[in-house]
This record gives C-alpha cells, sequence and structure tokens, in this order.
C-alpha cells in the first residue's frame, strides 16, 4: 500500500444537528484520530476519544471515514467548530526478528505510519511563522527576538500617532493667527502617517496567512467533474487556482475541477495560494490527484423488440420499412455504434444451384448484385435453360463464358474456332464470323467437348451444318456437305465417358440445315463430347454451324451466371441485394429520437415565437433539457430553440410556445420536427445466415459528449421485411 493524501486536519461548523463528521484520512486505530472544539476565539477544547466522541468507521480506509461527537448530549451548536486530526504517536512498534517469517503487510503500514507521521509534523509546522529559505542568517531573528521587535514597531507606531495628533493639536490652535503653522501641522501630519504606515509594513512583513487546506479523492477517472474543497474557506479571502491539466470553476469554497483524457493513469496537481489585504499572501497548496485512464470497452447490446420495438409492423410483427425503432438507454457514455438487421424477405427462389450460377424463375437481370451464403458477386449472364428447342450452353463469344469452356480436338484456327458453333448466329455473311472449320490439315476424327455447370439432364442435341451468303450456291452447297456423317455424343461423370448416343450414315445436309437427335437420360453429367468420325461428302474437312445441347426434360426456367469465376462451393441461399439506408439516431437519457415529423401550426405564431397545438404534450419533446435537438425546421430550415412554454387548452389539445434563438425573416407556413436520425453509415456489410439476411453497418463515431447515452436506429429500404434490429456500442464506465 502507498500513502497518497495528505488529507489532515478537517473542521465543520456546528449547525446544531449534526452529530456524525467525516475524516478523510487513513487511520490504523482509533487512538490515532483527536478532535478540537473551538468558538472562533484562540480558545480550544481537547476532546477525549471514548469519553467525548467515538470512531464509527474507516478504521484503515484510504479514504477515511466517520466520528460521532458527542457520543451523549446535544449536537455541537452553532458558532462552535470541531477539528478533527490525525496524531500518530511518535514510537515504532515493528520488531524484525532475524531468520523469523517476513509480513509485508506489517513492513508497509510501518512505513505508511512514519509517512503519515511526516505529514503530521508538517502540518504542525505550516502553522508557524517561517522565513524564506533565501533570508541570510544574519537577519533571522529568534521568536523571542522577533516578538521584542514587533513590540518596538508597535511602540514606534503609537509614538508617532500621538506626534500626529499633537501636532494637529498645535496646528488647530495657531491656525488663526499663523497660516505657516497650519501647513507645518499638515506637513507633520504627513509624515507622521508616513512613519505609521513604514512602522506597520515593518511588523507586519513577516506575517502570512494560513495556506488552503485542500481535501479530495486520491484518484478519479479523466474527463470527469472532480470536486475539490477548501476547508479552511474565508470570505474575506482572494484565491487563485491552477490546474496541469483540464478546466475548472469554483463555487464558494468548491473547486470543480474536470479532469483531462490521460494516455494512461497520470498524476495531475492543483495550486492553490490565498491573499488578504493586497499584500498578504498565503504559501501555495499542492493537491496531487491521480488521474486514470477509462478504457473504451463494448457496451451492452440495444436489442429493439420485433413486437414493441418499432413503429410500423405488419401483422406478422415484423418490421415494414419505413421504420425506426424506440430508444433505448445506456448507463455510461456512448462512443460509438454500429448497427444491424435481419432481412427475411427477398430471398430468390431457385430451383438448382452451381458453383457457377443457379436456375430460377424469379425475374433477374444483367448487372443485379446478390448476397449469397458464399460472397458477393453479380449476374453476368441470363438465358433459358429448359424446354423443348432451347439451347442450355449461353451465347457464346469465346472458349470460356459464365462457367462454360468449348474445346475441339483440332487446331482452331482464327476466324473459324470451336466456340462459334454456340454464338447464336446461322447466316454467315461478310460481316459476321464464319464458323467452324477443321481445315484440310485435320484429321478426322474430330471431338468437340464441353464442360460447364450442367443442372438437368441433356435429353436432345441438334446439329446445324453452315449456311454461307458470301458466296455462290454451289460453293454453300459444297461446304453443307462437308457436315457430319457418322458421330457419337457422350457424357462424362468423373471417371469416365458414357455413350449416350451414336449416329451413323446421316446425309441430305444442305445449307443452314438442322437436324436434332433424342436419347433418354436421366443422369447430370460433367463434360459432353461430340466425336465426329466422318462427313457427309466422304472427305477430311469438319464444318458445322451450330449445335445445341437441349434439357428437354427440364422445366421451362432460366439461368444465371455468377460474375468472376464463381465460388469453391454452389451456394444454397442467395438475396438480392437491395438498396438500403440505415440511419443512427443519438441523444441525452430521456431525450425523444424522432425522424422528420410534420407538427401543426397554432395560432399566435411570430417570426421569433412559433405556437403549436397537438393533442400531446410537445414542450419537453421539442425542448429538452439539456437535449441535443432542441431545433425546429421552419419551412425547411433547421432553426435553434432557447426555451418552450405549454398550456393545456379546454379541447383536450396542448400549445406549446417554442422562442427561437434567431428571428425568421418570417412567420413559417410550415413546421416539422427536424430529423434527429442524423448519423449515416459509410460502408454496409452483408451476410446470409440461416436463410436469412444479416445487413450491419461499419461502427460510426459519436461526437465526444458525456451527455450520449440513448440510441435509436431507422431503416428505409424496398418492399422488403426484416426483424431483429440491434445497436453494438461502445462506451466508457
Amino acid at each position: 500500500m502507498t500513502v497518497v493524501s495528505n488529507a489532515s486536519p478537517v473542521t465543520y461548523v456546528g449547525d446544531g444537528k449534526q452529530d456524525l463528521f467525516f475524516y478523510s484520512f487513513k487511520i490504523f486505530s482509533s487512538s490515532e484520530i483527536g478532535a478540537v472544539i473551538s468558538d472562533g476565539s484562540s480558545e480550544q477544547t481537547e476532546l477525549i476519544h471514548g469519553s467525548d466522541f467515538q470512531v464509527e468507521s474507516g478504521i484503515g480506509d484510504e479514504f477515511g471515514g466517520v466520528i460521532r461527537y458527542p457520543i451523549n448530549g446535544k449536537p455541537l451548536p452553532e458558532g462552535k467548530k470541531i477539528t478533527l486530526y490525525r496524531k500518530i504517536g511518535f514510537t515504532q512498534g515493528l520488531e524484525l526478528v532475524e531468520n523469523d517469517s517476513f509480513s509485508a503487510g506489517l513492513l508497509n503500514e510501518a512505513f505508511d505510519r512514519s509517512v503519515m507521521r511526516d505529514q503530521q509534523l508538517q502540518e504542525q509546522l505550516s502553522r508557524t511563522f517561517m522565513y524564506d529559505i533565501s533570508t541570510p542568517e544574519e537577519e533571522r531573528l529568534s521568536p523571542q527576538q522577533f516578538l521584542q521587535e514587533t513590540v518596538k514597531n508597535r511602540d514606534k507606531v503609537e509614538a508617532a500617532l500621538s506626534e500626529s495628533l499633537q501636532a494637529r493639536d498645535i496646528s488647530k490652535a495657531y491656525k488663526k493667527s499663523a497660516g505657516e503653522f497650519c501647513l507645518a501641522a499638515e506637513e507633520a501630519r504627513k509624515e507622521a502617517e508616513a512613519a505609521r504606515d513604514s512602522a506597520l509594513r515593518i511588523a507586519t512583513e513577516n506575517y502570512t496567512i494560513d495556506p488552503p487546506f485542500l481535501v479530495a479523492s486520491s484518484s478519479a477517472p479523466e474527463g470527469h467533474v472532480y470536486p475539490v474543497k477548501i476547508m479552511n474557506w474565508n470570505d474575506g479571502q482572494d484565491y487563485v487556482v491552477t490546474v496541469s491539466g483540464g478546466s475548472f470553476s469554483r463555487v464558494d469554497s468548491i473547486i470543480l475541477w474536470t479532469l483531462p483524457k490521460v494516455d494512461g493513469d497520470t498524476l495531475h496537481r492543483i495550486y492553490v495560494y490565498t491573499t488578504k489585504a493586497g499584500y498578504l499572501r498565503s504559501a501555495d497548496s499542492e493537491f496531487t490527484v491521480n488521474v486514470l485512464e477509462v478504457p473504451v470497452q463494448d457496451g451492452p447490446v440495444m436489442v429493439f423488440d420485433d413486437e414493441s420495438g418499432w413503429d410500423n409492423l405488419t401483422g406478422d410483427w415484423k418490421i415494414n420499412p419505413p421504420s425506426h425503432s424506440v430508444s433505448a438507454d445506456n448507463d455510461n457514455q456512448i462512443l460509438s455504434a454500429r448497427m444491424e438487421i435481419k432481412q427475411i424477405s427477398g430471398r430468390i427462389d431457385h430451383d438448382r444451384y452451381s458453383r457457377f450460377g443457379f436456375s430460377s424463375v424469379s425475374p433477374l437481370n444483367v448487372g443485379d448484385s446478390l448476397i449469397t451464403d458464399c460472397g458477393e458477386c453479380s449476374i453476368d449472364g441470363s438465358w433459358k435453360v429448359g424446354g423443348e428447342e432451347v439451347n442450355y450452353l449461353p451465347v457464346m463469344d469465346d472458349f470460356t463464358r459464365c462457367g462454360f469452356s468449348v474445346t475441339s480436338s483440332t487446331e482452331n484456327i482464327y476466324g473459324h474456332e470451336v466456340w462459334k458453333i454456340f454464338d447464336g448466329l446461322i447466316d454467315e455473311s461478310e460481316q459476321s464470323a464464319d464458323k467452324f472449320h477443321s481445315f484440310q490439315a485435320a484429321v478426322l476424327p474430330v471431338a468437340i467437348t464441353i464442360s460447364g455447370p450442367f443442372l438437368y439432364p441433356i435429353t436432345k442435341y441438334s446439329i446445324t451444318s453452315r449456311k454461307i451468303l458470301w458466296s455462290d450456291q454451289e460453293t454453300a452447297d459444297i461446304v453443307a456437305k462437308r457436315a457430319p456423317r457418322n458421330f457419337t455424343l457422350s457424357g462424362y461423370n468423373g471417371n469416365e465417358w458414357v455413350e449416350l448416343d451414336s449416329q451413323q450414315e446421316i446425309s441430305g445436309w444442305a445449307a443452314g440445315h438442322s437436324k436434332t437427335f433424342s436419347f433418354s437420360n436421366d443422369i447430370i453429367y460433367q463434360k459432353y463430347r461430340l466425336v465426329v468420325s466422318a462427313v457427309e461428302n466422304m472427305g477430311s474437312v469438319l464444318d458445322i454451324g451450330m449445335l445445341q445441347l437441349i434439357a428437354a426434360d427440364s422445366p421451362n426456367i432460366s439461368y444465371y451466371s455468377f460474375a468472376s469465376a464463381g465460388f469453391e462451393t454452389a451456394p444454397e441461399t442467395v438475396f438480392k441485394k437491395q438498396d438500403v439506408l440505415m440511419k443512427l439516431g443519438y441523444g441525452a437519457t430521456g431525450e425523444k429520437i424522432y425522424p422528420e415529423k410534420s407538427l401543426m401550426l397554432g395560432e399566435g405564431s411570430t417570426t421569433s415565437k412559433i405556437v403549436i397545438k397537438s393533442p400531446v404534450s410537445m414542450k419537453n419533446i421539442i425542448c429538452f433539457p439539456g437535449g441535443f435537438h432542441n431545433e425546429l425546421l421552419c419551412d425547411g430550415v433547421v432553426v435553434k430553440i432557447v426555451s418552450a412554454d405549454e398550456v393545456a387548452n379546454n379541447d383536450r389539445t396542448f400549445s406549446t410556445s417554442v422562442f427561437l434563438e434567431q428571428p425568421l425573416s418570417s412567420v413559417p407556413t410550415e413546421i416539422a420536427i427536424a430529423d434527429r436520425f442524423t448519423e449515416v453509415p459509410e460502408s454496409y456489410n452483408f451476410a446470409v445466415s440461416d436463410d436469412k439476411l444479416i445487413i450491419s453497418t461499419n461502427e460510426i463515431a459519436l461526437p465526444a459528449d458525456t451527455a450520449i447515452r440513448r440510441l435509436a436506429m431507422e431503416i428505409l429500404a424496398p418492399a422488403e421485411k426484416f426483424e431483429s434490429g440491434k445497436i453494438f456500442i461502445k462506451e466508457k464506465p
């Protein structure tokens, strides 16, 4: 333990009622506190512990305790004072025995007693006359010499005063006959008064007045108002206060010190001295306080009940925006807040998912943002994937798109790449790209492989011959005859290729002619491969205008592909990302937090006074004592409010008169409560959990004001339903 306070003694003035008195210093036993009674004169009476007074509490307490005086009889009467002080005996009772057990507590207590005894002696010395430390030894007087000099100076003053009076009398006697005597007397009077003043200065120049005696706790949290009491306060003296940090004000004997913010516990000091009669000045009194850093900590989570915590609820007790919560109070100052709410509607109904996309009947568009249980993405492609004559693959513009890829066993010649059989074009004009062509150097068979996120079994496929419009009919017919004659379609199940359909001796191809082939299949394969072993003209060059894979037995449904490369795994829950706005409102404890709310303008309104008529009392809503939102919206302009009065009308309404800080240019036609949800987050986070979309905001820093103890939240969004509104806060105790 340590001794961090020098608080002793303490004086109280009797009121004829009080018999319990607080002492602000530590004692180890009841015998170590003394008490005296005085009446303002030099006479004082020492009280005896046990018979005159007794210790009620606080023995061993760092911050003191309480004594009772008197034990019996009437309380301390008005005009009399009781002074409590510490009196540590001048003995040392701790004996340390060699090789005996060691007690740190007893050793600390002995050290503490030693320090307290030093403080006790210092307090006694502070009540004596003392020379400045720089006064030369030869100029220092003993107490007896000092008293003799004081008596001599007093005698000089009296002699000078007597001479002045004699001069005045002589001057009066000869005034009529000799004006010069009057002048001489006046001069003599001035000289006598000067001598008197000089003697007074000499007689009192070594006198001092008692320094202020300061009492306060030894530690306090940063930012708090810390009271320091001047125990020997005197109305006739001036007090000068200096602090090492923060700010202060003083109300009579109480100094209200607003402690500074600190990084780590820090010692700060307050200095006080007093002056009297213009030239008497006390020594400085110093008090040290350990200013404790208050760590920022997570506060309680504010949860707004789904059944009663919001102003716009649907029949199933779900939040229907626009809506705002009720207000929630916190015991401590709120430094920052983060909002969270769950969206329970708006989930996209889907049929099947892959890690590259999903099929759904929901109407979505390319570019729509999505929130999934695997992350956030957007739609970069959409097309029909089910039903008769519908190609399962997207329209390709390269070898890969939307998770699908197309390869061939032959070299891809520029302008005749294999992916062009999926580009959605049949006619080949001079402006359109050429179709797949294997060139003379190719050797049959040619394999075309298609891989991608197949969600439904393929049960059909269609082959279309090339149709060129940029040449004569003979050439066009020659190109068409390069269509497949013998071919096989297979599916890959992850381990092996499985033959699904095989065709032989297919002929009769004309330019742009399509042939469709069906087969039974209920397996979803990862890849499909068309292997062409012969063409109709029995040559070695293969030309194909279009190839379609068809999930004929699947529903007429759309497929939406994820942008980029998709996800590591297939998501199961998807929400369309909506434009959501969440706003935070703050206030003092008990202050109403509203969005903008129209009010009725009452009769008698002027440019400086606005009258509001309402079926409910509005005074404390409009002008809350110590609130943050004492303002009004007048014709769209926010104006400050100074005060408000209110009367109850006979028709069970209220008329509230609101007085403005600055007068308006004209009486407004429309008035409203200004929007008190003033804090808007910079960013939002979206995540899917338990089939619900959790929307949360970044942490919003609030103004540094210890009065901020109340929060509410508002949500503005499309026609979705929400629940479980929460605010996570950080606070300072």
